[in-house]
């Protein structure tokens, strides 16, 4: 699967979670969360945070800032995760995964010549069963599952 070039944004959860930051503070908090929705996690050396922070490095600004933010990130592995924004990138993928999944079965089910077959091939379709396919395999599983279905669904 491609990499997604979004994540969702919670108005309500960002207001909620920076009401008391100030405006520098919700900028570097807002490009750590880019920077790690882009590279799966942000690293702990703090120039290299600072960069991220894209402040100068000599005004002092970031180490003024990052105590205030910190505890927004997790430390795991020798990197920094919000937890947060992993949970929303992951319900994300799982939408997008299942919705590729939906497509794939949905153009079968067009191009079909069994019509009336098309309500017993349903119920008998689950998503959540092609979930931990890889995304290169998951056409040719899914067309083989719709054929060995119909072809028992026939010989009923």
């Amino acid at each position: 699967m491609a990499k997604d070039p979004a994540f969702l944004f919670y108005s309500k959860d960002w207001f909620t979670d920076t009401v008391e930051m100030g405006a520098t503070e919700r900028g570097v908090y807002i490009n750590m969360m880019a920077y790690q929705h882009i590279n799966g996690s942000l690293p702990v050396d703090e120039e290299d945070l600072n960069s991220i922070a894209v402040l100068k490095k000599r005004d002092g600004k970031f180490n003024k800032i990052w105590p205030k933010i910190k505890h927004k990130f997790v430390e795991k592995d020798n990197r920094f995760y919000n937890n947060k924004l992993v949970g929303v990138m992951g319900e994300r993928a799982l939408y997008s995964k299942k919705n590729k999944i939906s497509g794939n079965f949905a153009s079968l089910v067009r191009k079909t010549k069994y019509k009336q077959l098309i309500p017993k091939i349903k119920g008998k379709f689950f998503v959540d069963n092609f979930i931990n396919i890889e995304d290169d395999k998951l056409k040719e599983r899914i067309t083989e599952w719709f054929n060995d279905t119909v072809n028992r669904l026939l010989k009923m």
